[in-house]
């Protein structure tokens, strides 16, 4: 009689439709991206800094003299298009973009200007219901030097050639693969511009 009930409750237990998972970032709102990696000291925010995305450094912003009040630009934070385009949460005009060039640098565009190199990626930062951002990609932070503190954002890609290639790797320097997280921050602009 054991066995029959067990059978019959494993039974209705492998029929039950597992429930879907619920995003736990609202795209709709600004957030920050943090770096996961179990095994490395790194961690914290990245921040935008002179055209490059970091660990390490502080945001670079800057505030025209006639506006006032100017957002208070103490970190990057970011918003989404729902698409899985990325934008930086900045007040300029025409707004900010996230892309990685060809060479796999993930930077932004500058205040007031579109302007990318050919061949860049716009796509793919997706959140995931984990909260993941870009899931797809392989996101590498790479320091400047072997003694630099800094860490600047590679993403792995494959060449025409189809070979495979990081550019953050100089061999004279440290690098280690990371995911990046999306953690809800305060509404409002962060920033008036990224530099």
């Amino acid at each position: 009689m054991k066995f029959t009930n067990t059978i019959a409750l494993l039974a209705s237990a492998s029929s039950a439709i597992a429930a879907p998972l619920e995003a736990r970032h609202n795209p709709a709102k600004p957030f920050e991206l943090d770096i996961s990696f179990s095994n490395s000291p790194l961690n914290g925010p990245i921040q935008a800094s002179n055209g490059s995305f970091w660990i390490g450094k502080k945001a670079s912003t800057s505030c025209p003299s006639n506006i006032s009040p100017c957002p208070p630009s103490t970190n990057t934070s970011f918003i989404s298009s729902g698409d899985g385009k990325l934008f930086l949460n900045a007040e300029v005009p025409g707004g900010q973009q996230v892309y990685i060039r060809p060479d796999g640098l993930l930077t932004y565009t500058i205040p007031h200007s579109a302007a990318m190199p050919a061949g860049s990626q716009i796509s793919g930062f997706e959140i995931s219901p984990l909260n993941q951002v870009g899931k797809f990609y392989d996101y590498w932070l790479c320091s400047e030097d072997a003694t630099d503190k800094a860490y600047r954002i590679w993403l792995e890609y494959r060449d025409e050639n189809g070979a495979v290639k990081q550019n953050g790797f100089t061999g004279k320097n440290a690098c280690t693969m990371v995911s990046l997280l999306a953690k809800d921050v305060k509404e409002g602009f962060a920033a008036w511009e990224y530099n």
